[in-house]
């Protein structure tokens, strides 16, 4: 989006959301980011529905998490 963009929408009081995501392992069947992605897919979804009604901005993902339990699977198991 451009500065204008974001200016016009901050001026309709529009809905900011922050999609929020671990990035953990999950085993071999799943990427280490999947708990990012699917968090950026669920907002951008609510974005399109709630559009319909308000202004809406998704923001870039922000990928986090501490997932100590996970440390000994190396991103190949969820033991």
């Amino acid at each position: 989006m451009t500065a204008a963009e974001l200016r016009a929408l901050a001026v309709q009081d529009a809905v900011v959301l922050l999609p929020v995501g671990a990035t953990e392992q999950h085993g071999p069947h799943l990427s280490t980011g999947v708990d990012d992605f699917l968090a950026s897919e669920v907002c951008r979804r609510a974005a399109v529905l709630a559009s319909e009604h308000t202004g809406v901005v998704v923001t870039p993902s922000v990928p986090t998490g501490l997932s100590e339990h996970h440390m000994g699977a190396h991103g190949d198991d969820v033991t």
